[in-house]
């Protein structure tokens, strides 16, 4: 079995968009040399990375007057713009969790599964609210 997931995590590393010289390609160019679990505290820490970037992200979004107003509330801590955060982490917990247990028999434990899930649907999710912003400074000629 871990013989499969090394494999497959080689795979999915070789891949990636991330597989260049960054923390996390460091991380997992070493950790799919060791274990599963060295992969996941790879895919865990680049997460919080993630989340960081994405709280900068929300951050921005307030400056913009427009989305000021729809957030209805005070920035980050209450508002339509914390409720959508709040809601985002919910949802990708739970889908996450399933998902992890569904492809036990396909790829890797259920842990690195969750792991790699919330990672990627954090990554969409950083990727969709920058577009808010792009799209707010856009302008058309």
């Amino acid at each position: 079995m871990f013989k499969k997931f090394l494999a497959a995590a080689a795979l999915s590393f070789i891949f990636s968009s991330q597989a260049v010289a960054t923390p996390y390609g460091d991380c997992m160019e070493k950790a799919t040399k060791v274990s599963e679990d060295a992969v996941v505290v790879c895919m865990n820490d680049e997460t919080k990375n993630l989340m960081q970037q994405t709280k900068t992200e929300y951050e921005d979004i307030l400056k913009n007057e427009d989305f000021a107003k729809w957030n209805n509330g005070n920035g980050m801590q209450k508002g339509n713009l914390r409720n959508m955060y709040d809601s985002f982490i919910g949802y990708r917990e739970k889908y996450c969790s399933l998902f992890a247990l569904s492809m036990v028999n396909y790829l890797g434990t259920e842990k690195y599964n969750n792991a790699k899930c919330v990672m990627d649907m954090t990554r969409e999710h950083l990727i969709q609210i920058r577009r808010f912003i792009q799209n707010a400074n856009s302008t058309i000629n």
